[in-house]
């Protein structure tokens, strides 16, 4: 854009590329001194409203011979014999100021655009750079395993830690509420009397498991609950005690399971002794702590709830350590938000190096305008529109005293109203722009 703008300025500033001649050259070359524009032969000085009655009379009212004059009036060949000079010299002084105001503002909005090519889109882009290094980084880290340190999640161990601790639950609730109604609810007796075929009670299991525990609303649906309260008093004491008192209420605890489930075992193999009694199948000298029975169902009990409370204590464990997969996931959505932001950032640097070329075109559009205006002016705008208006009412004056011009006048009044659009209109939109963009620029 400097460039084009270095190429562009001899353009705007009139030159030309013929070579300059030397003022050695220029003075040997000299006849006579030059004449000011309005003194020169080229340059007619007259009354313009006496001048368009008169050439309006001798080109008949010619349209085309209008157009012609009003040229010659905006090119400075017809002037007005009123025409201030100092006013001229006055007006041409602004329009250089307003040139060279608009130059400078220009240089301004190029180095805008330069810092913004050459610094801070590079800069940005090297951050873009920075980022997709670092997310290339952080994904070879984690494939390597670097992120698994000692402490953080096993995603297998979590989830083989809540099976199995879901499993457990299910065989504690299950077992309990069977055994609490073999051994305390279950009628044996009634059950032989009555013929039930589903009476059966000479196998281990078939005293333990019993279907009809599940078909029956009482208490025994309470013993789950109350063995996998003991299951969580046992993870409670072992979080929240400590030293000896931690050992001490472990323990307690432990005895408590331990005499509820003997309880239970006890009884089943009560209930189980009773049947083999009625079935004539009793041995005169059992004892209960002597059967295998008793203490099997002890350890079906007793074991399986120690079991699931170590196993709910893992689990939560597992949980609660550090989880290297959602740091890496969140590391990576963080750099992600960091390159859409910088990705924003250079869309909106191309955006504004797009609004200061188009800033800058309007300035060169009016810095021209302003230059030829400053070549063919010889007096100021307003003073020019009203020589246009003098002479042209000279001229109308003319077309009225002849009568029956009508047609002809139509014509000389579409060639004024488009020359004054053209000449007077435009030059105070150009006037406008320039303003306008030395606002712009300066803001």
């Amino acid at each position: 854009m400097t460039t084009f703008y270095n190429f562009l300025r001899p353009a705007l500033n009139g030159q030309s590329d013929q070579s300059v001649v030397s003022p050695e050259k220029s003075e040997s070359s000299a006849v006579a001194p030059v004449p000011h524009p309005w003194e020169s032969a080229a340059v007619k000085r007259v009354n313009m409203r006496d001048y368009g009655f008169e050439q309006s009379g001798v080109h008949r009212g010619d349209a085309s011979a209008l157009d012609n004059l009003l040229r010659q009036i905006m090119n400075g060949r017809l002037i007005d014999e009123n025409a201030n000079l100092e006013q001229q010299q006055k007006h041409q002084a602004q329009i250089g100021e307003q040139i060279a105001e608009l130059e400078k503002e220009c240089e301004g909005v190029l180095f805008q655009q330069k810092q913004i090519e050459e610094v801070e889109i590079p800069r940005a882009q090297a951050e873009l750079q920075r980022l997709d290094e670092e997310l290339h980084q952080i994904r070879l880290d984690d494939s390597q395993g670097k992120y698994a340190q000692k402490d953080t999640l096993n995603r297998f161990a979590l989830w083989k830690y809540g099976i199995a601790a879901v499993a457990g639950l299910v065989y504690i609730v299950f077992f309990y509420t069977s055994a609490v109604y073999s051994g305390m609810i279950r009628n044996v007796g009634a059950e032989i009397e009555s013929g039930d075929s589903t009476a059966n009670a000479s196998t281990l299991f078939a005293t333990v498991f019993v279907k009809g525990a599940f078909s029956v609303f009482d208490f025994h649906w309470i013993a789950p609950v109350l063995l996998l309260m003991f299951a969580f008093l046992l993870d409670y004491i072992w979080d929240h005690a400590t030293g000896k008192a931690r050992y001490f209420w472990m323990v307690v605890a432990v005895l408590m399971v331990l005499f509820l489930d003997a309880l239970i075992a006890y009884k089943i193999e009560e209930q189980g002794q009773y049947f083999k009694t009625l079935m004539g199948l009793d041995q005169a000298d059992h004892r209960w702590y002597t059967s295998a029975d008793f203490w099997i169902v002890l350890m079906m009990g007793f074991v399986a709830t120690l079991i699931w409370g170590v196993l709910v204590y893992a689990f939560k464990a597992e949980l609660g350590k550090t989880d290297a997969r959602k740091i890496v996931n969140l590391e990576i959505a963080h750099r992600n938000t960091m390159k859409a932001a910088a990705d924003n950032f250079i869309y909106d640097l191309k955006g504004k190096i797009n609004e200061l070329g188009a800033q800058l075109a309007k300035m060169y559009v009016s810095i021209k305008h302003l230059r030829v205006q400053q070549r063919s002016l010889k007096v100021s705008l307003s003073e020019l529109e009203k020589s246009v208006t003098d002479f042209y009412d000279g001229w109308l004056a003319y077309l009225n005293s002849r009568g029956n011009c009508e047609t002809i006048k139509g014509q000389c009044e579409a060639v004024l109203t488009t020359f004054s659009t053209i000449h007077f209109r435009e030059s105070r939109s150009y006037a406008s722009s320039a303003e306008e963009s030395s606002t712009i620029a300066r803001d």
